[in-house]
């Protein structure tokens, strides 16, 4: 082991050392801790009190000078992730700026070019981070659109260049993929004026429901773009997409993909294919914006439940109830020159068998036009097993003018579920073979006035609310809001109608002319239960009535109806009286219907009258005239009664008015007459008779050889003070009261030989032989005497 070497013997420190060297590492220590201090102090000045006002004006004018205006809630550093902007709002330039938010953006800064004022931003870091951009809608309001998750980088180089570094984010089902470069700044061009991007409301309300339904697999969208954000023309922009299993709602598409590209005013859409269970659309298109012309084609088999999810959701309603059980097959192509204007496009469609709200068809076709703004629809035909309808029509947009011509074989009353819920006039009809419907003319958008057409209907072997048809023919004008029915001729087994109607559906009036010989019941009956109720005691027999019709009625409002109705019958039946050779004028008026110079034969005898109904109240009043000459008085009231004996010629002659069916409310007076009658066969006067025969044999059935009284309505009765039945040997008088419940209260006195010619003026006061009291009802009646010579 070697010896060790004494102290004495070791190095001595040199003579730097010895004079402070060690004072000299103490103050490179207190440097060093001072600059690790004031570092310190000011990151933490910085991240908590944000960075002095003169770098965030600089940083700000630095990015307003790439075309880029800021507005930053506060601006803070932090020694791991850079200078951080918090709340921050951007308008990226362009000619339809773009406003967007972000909660926080990580900001890369050369600050060395402070010493000359300015800032380098060179790098904007998105983390997780939330957008929100206005949406304006064109009806003044505006939409806040939400992204959240937004990943990537923004980058400027010395050329002012903006570079989009693999931007990421998730908007509705869409995940964006986003690279590329803009310039932001270009001197040697005027930049336009700003004007803000405004979407319908239709897009508007689509992105609300895909921002709720979006579910499954995002639609991969990757896009390149290079140009000026200013002057989209010098733009290239390319994207690519494909998905599966991709939901949007109802929307599902089981595969989607395709190209788009845009490069110097072109615009490429290349292979689109969007498929899904319900069906496939592929698509080819380009267009150029320097010359305005391009071309499109599009092929799909589609089934349209598929596309409801991209419908407004006010007219979903449209699809409500349709089932297509085949895909429909769709054709279209066009080319564009010049814009709108000088497009040429051509659509062909095709379906299979197909139902809506359970009227099945077979299928329908049709082509359409577009050309020299001018859009025409031909051969289009749907088919159903019985029939099928074809149009055609034409429409030049920039005077709203159509014109149309519409043929129809089809059964419309099996479209019962199509009509619109509640009463249709047209669900009374069961058609056995389908009516024929032509129709051509002519109309001008937002006019209804301008809607001319003419046509015609024939309709065979039909029936209306069960009622038998056997044809009906017409011609059909339309002329603005008023519909012509010219020449109508409708035939039944036993009868038919001719006439002309003229329908104002502004007004609701319908005026007729018109001449029938059918059964008003008949008619009644197709119009509906409410004008059966209303016929159906009016029965006709043998040959239907003969009518005459002229005036008008007021669909909506029965206060305006003016019609006169001449009637010609030969026999009808009203409550228990048979009339024949019925002539009569019924006049429909506002306030009122009228019977005028209504005449008929009754029982060999003449009926005039003439009646006035107040329709205007809940109750109708009523009030007639009716004078009766000379009736076979057996029938009448076996009619009327069932009495089958009765005899003799009955005249009448009265008026009466009140409200239906309220008999304390009746007014009104009257004579009546029988002459040569047989009255004691009535049974209420066969018992009188009986009575009469018990007090002097041989005098209880004489014929009266007249009956005569005058009778007063009011308050629920008929009093008649002067009844006289004489015949040659006996004659009774009678006063009372008849009430309207069938009550009787009559006081009746029998005299004889009151008649004797000049013997009886003498003897009357001593001719009285009997005075009864007749009470109880007509079907339940009762005598009582009240007077019996020497009793």
């Amino acid at each position: 082991m070697p010896r060790r070497k004494s102290i004495s013997a070791r190095k001595k420190p040199s003579r730097w050392r010895r004079l402070g060297g060690w004072v000299f590492h103490r103050h490179v220590r207190q440097l060093a801790l001072l600059a690790v201090l004031v570092t310190v102090a000011a990151f933490a000045y910085l991240h908590w009190w944000g960075v002095p006002g003169p770098v965030r004006a600089a940083l700000l004018d630095e990015l307003g000078k790439r075309g880029i205006q800021v507005e930053i809630g506060a601006l803070t550093y932090d020694p791991w992730r850079g200078t951080i902007a918090e709340k921050v709002r951007l308008q990226l330039p362009g000619r339809e700026p773009l406003t967007i938010t972000a909660d926080e953006i990580r900001l890369k800064v050369a600050y060395g070019p402070l010493l000359k004022g300015r800032a380098v931003v060179e790098e904007l870091e998105l983390v997780d981070s939330v957008f929100s951009c206005d949406l304006h809608v064109d009806d003044g309001t505006i939409y806040p659109l939400v992204i959240k998750g937004v990943n990537g980088s923004f980058a400027f180089d010395e050329q002012r260049r903006l570079w989009v570094r693999d931007l990421r984010a998730r908007v509705l089902s869409f995940a964006l993929q986003v690279e590329g470069s803009l310039l932001t700044e270009r001197p040697r061009r005027p930049r336009p004026e700003p004007k803000p991007f405004i979407l319908q409301r239709r897009w508007v309300d689509w992105i609300r429901r895909a921002e709720k339904d979006s579910t499954g697999q995002p639609l991969n969208v990757h896009v390149w773009f290079n140009g000026e954000l200013s002057h989209p023309e010098d733009m290239a922009v390319e994207a690519r997409m494909k998905g599966r299993s991709v939901e949007w709602g109802k929307l599902s598409l089981k595969d989607a993909h395709g190209r788009l590209r845009y490069k110097k005013g072109e615009l490429w859409i290349e292979h689109l294919v969007l498929e899904s269970r319900a069906g496939k659309l592929q698509a080819n298109g380009w267009y150029s914006t320097a010359v305005k012309q391009g071309g499109c084609w599009l092929h799909g088999d589609i089934i349209p439940q598929w596309l409801a999810p991209l419908i407004p959701k006010e007219k979903e309603k449209y699809l409500d109830g349709w089932e297509f059980k085949d895909p429909v097959a769709v054709d279209a192509w066009a080319e564009i020159s010049g814009g709108l204007a000088g497009t040429t496009a051509n659509l062909r469609i095709r379906s299979g068998a197909f139902s809506g709200r359970g009227v099945a068809f077979r299928g329908f076709s049709g082509q359409a036009q577009w050309a020299a703004g001018k859009l025409s629809l031909s051969e289009f035909i749907v088919t159903r097993e019985e029939g099928n309808f074809t149009a055609s029509a034409d429409y030049e947009r920039a005077t709203g003018h159509c014109s149309f011509r519409v043929e129809s074989y089809l059964n419309f009353d099996q479209f019962e579920p199509l009509l619109p819920a509640g009463k249709n006039f047209f669900r009374t009809f069961d058609f056995a073979k389908p009516p024929v419907i032509r129709l051509e003319g002519e109309f001008v958008k937002g006019q209804p006035d301008s809607l001319k057409a003419a046509g015609s209907l024939e309709a065979q072997d039909f029936t209306g609310n069960g009622v038998p048809v056997r044809s009906v023919k017409c011609g059909l004008e339309i002329n603005g809001p008023k519909i012509r029915f010219r020449d109508v001729v409708g035939v039944k087994n036993e009868g038919r109608f001719i006439g002309n109607f003229l329908l104002n559906t502004r007004t609701h009036d319908l005026t007729i002319q018109a001449v029938s010989d059918v059964y008003p019941i008949d008619v009644a009956t197709i119009l509906g239960p409410k004008s059966k109720a209303t016929v159906q005691p009016y029965e006709f027999s043998g040959a239907p009535p003969h009518n005459e019709w002229n005036g008008t009625v007021n669909l909506k409002n029965p206060r305006l109806n003016d019609l006169k109705i001449w009637v010609k019958a030969g026999k009808l039946h009203w409550w228990k009286m048979s009339m024949e050779n019925v002539r009569a004028l019924v006049w429909i008026r506002p306030r009122t219907i009228e019977v005028l110079d209504f005449s008929c034969a009754y029982h060999e005898g003449t009926l005039h009258a003439n009646v006035l109904v107040d329709i205007t109240r809940k109750e109708p009043k009523f009030g007639f005239r009716a004078d009766l000459k000379r009736a076979d008085f057996r029938p009448v009231t076996e009619e009327l009664f069932g009495y089958k004996e009765a005899g003799g010629l009955v005249s009448t002659i009265a008026w009466v008015t009140g409200v239906t069916g309220k008999p304390e409310t009746w007014v009104g007076q009257g004579e009546l007459e029988i002459q040569d009658g047989q009255l004691w066969k009535i049974p209420i006067f066969g018992e009188l008779s009986r009575i009469m025969d018990t007090v002097i044999p041989g005098f209880g059935m004489p014929r009266a050889n007249r009956a005569e009284s005058k009778f007063k309505i009011q308050d629920g009765y008929a009093a008649m003070d002067d009844i006289s039945i004489d015949s040659l040997l006996v004659t009774l008088t009678a006063k009372g009261r008849y009430y309207f419940d069938q009550r009787l209260d009559f006081v009746v006195q029998g005299h004889v030989l009151r008649k004797l010619f000049f013997v009886g003026y003498f003897l009357d006061p001593f001719t009285k032989i009997i005075e009864l009291k007749l009470t109880g009802t007509l079907s339940k009646w009762e005598w009582q005497t009240r007077y019996i010579p020497g009793m």
